[in-house]
């Protein structure tokens, strides 16, 4: 089976086709990206949480800043006259994330938004830049086409930007994560993950992971960080923030069809499992004991002697299929793991197939597309996401299977071609 894999991989013509569908995919993603930027305007979109709750805090509101009727007043001079089901979009982020958004509430909110797609572009942008530094810097040669390939033709960084979402910037710092991981820069590290706790389901993994490992020092500049940020969430908006925040959170994770909370759009195992019609408040409570296997599951990757790749790409892969509160944009972060799985390979002197990896991509956008064009379910969606993230996990558990000796591909016979 290696042999004919590597023989496969070796046909200058199968690696012609191979390039030539991945700069297929890319086009058609990149191409409808910049039809529906254009068609679908600056409002309808995740961003106005965040000028929802950057507007409150600038007009001196910050007590209320998780009160659904302050948010849903402030809103409707936000919206552009769009309406959402229950009244409002909730800003369910924490405060310190509200901050960020404040100098954006200096100008209306269609200028905002387009500033933030700007701003999103820019991180994209340097994310490549900086993976290609970092592969040139370790393996010592220049990196193969197929990461910037699959960087750019992955559908849920692009619904992240339509929707002017913070997953890439969560993507980014993961990625800080694992290069100053990879660089035993603690400090460095440390920061990146205080950075990433606004999205606290996640980043809790990461902190399994450095005290498995004993990193205290990254624990430490990890907590200094998040102690900073709510210091100066405090400070502008009163110590009611705290456990108003924390009464957000209860509300994110028990409503269900309304305030933007959908789980039979979220492409993961809650997804999948609201797809079998199970009741709601059963789905919530195997996704949150799933959540709780994710975090014991970390723990043992991270106490096995495997590589730095392919424990930091099953971390990011569990961070996203077991996620309680998860959506398209949020998947993002799933390329992180395919990178890691691409590194992981490397170091072992292999060269992972990628046909699995196109397939997944374009079933991917297949069915994001079909949900957009012909507003069918999101069961094409899951399931696609579900199969790809099962093909990665194979494939980063590959790069741990003891090596093999190679053996030598068989010569053509006479008059082969």
């Amino acid at each position: 089976m290696t042999t004919a894999i590597a023989a496969t991989l070796a046909n200058p013509r199968n690696a012609r086709l191979l390039k030539t569908g991945w700069q297929l995919l890319l086009v058609l993603v990149a191409s409808l990206y910049l039809v529906r930027q254009a068609s679908d305007g600056p409002y309808g979109k995740d961003f106005t949480i965040f000028v929802t709750g950057a507007h409150i805090l600038t007009s001196g509101q910050g007590a209320d800043l998780y009160d659904l009727t302050t948010q849903a007043e402030v809103q409707r001079d936000l919206g552009g006259g769009v309406r959402y089901p229950g009244g409002v979009l909730p800003f369910n982020y924490p405060p310190y994330v509200a901050m960020l958004f404040t100098p954006l509430s200096w100008v209306p909110p269609d200028v905002a938004y387009y500033l933030w797609i700007a701003i999103l572009w820019g991180v994209l942008l340097v994310l490549a830049l900086s993976i290609r530094a970092r592969y040139l810097r370790w393996q010592g040669g220049p990196m193969p086409p197929i990461y910037l390939l699959a960087l750019f033709s992955f559908v849920p960084i692009y619904e992240a930007l339509l929707m002017g979402q913070m997953s890439l910037v969560l993507l980014a710092l993961w990625w800080w994560v694992f290069s100053a991981w990879r660089q035993q820069n603690w400090a460095q590290l440390g920061l990146a993950v205080g950075l990433a706790a606004f999205k606290p389901q996640m980043v809790i993994l990461l902190c399994v992971a450095l005290l498995v490992q004993k990193h205290w020092r990254a624990l430490l500049y990890a907590a200094l960080t998040q102690l900073a940020l709510w210091g100066a969430a405090v400070l502008l908006a009163g110590p009611k923030i705290l456990t108003s925040y924390i009464g957000m959170l209860q509300v994110s994770s028990t409503t269900t069809g309304s305030l933007g909370f959908s789980p039979e759009a979220m492409p993961n195992l809650r997804g999948l499992l609201t797809m079998t019609g199970l009741p709601p408040g059963l789905v919530l409570q195997l996704a949150m004991l799933s959540w709780l296997l994710s975090i014991a599951a970390v723990a043992l990757v991270w106490r096995a002697p495997w590589p730095l790749p392919t424990r930091f790409g099953i971390t990011a892969l569990l961070a996203v299929i077991l996620s309680p509160h998860l959506y398209i944009h949020d998947a993002s972060l799933l390329i992180l793991a395919v990178i890691c799985a691409f590194l992981a390979h490397a170091e072992r002197g292999a060269t992972p197939n990628t046909h699995w990896l196109l397939v997944s991509f374009a079933l991917l956008f297949a069915g994001i597309y079909s949900v957009i064009f012909s507003r069918a379910s999101y069961a094409f969606v899951i399931l696609s996401m579900v199969l790809f993230a099962i093909l990665l996990l194979v494939s980063l558990l590959h790069t741990i299977a003891p090596k093999t000796a190679s053996r030598p591909l068989p010569k053509p016979s006479p008059g082969e071609v």
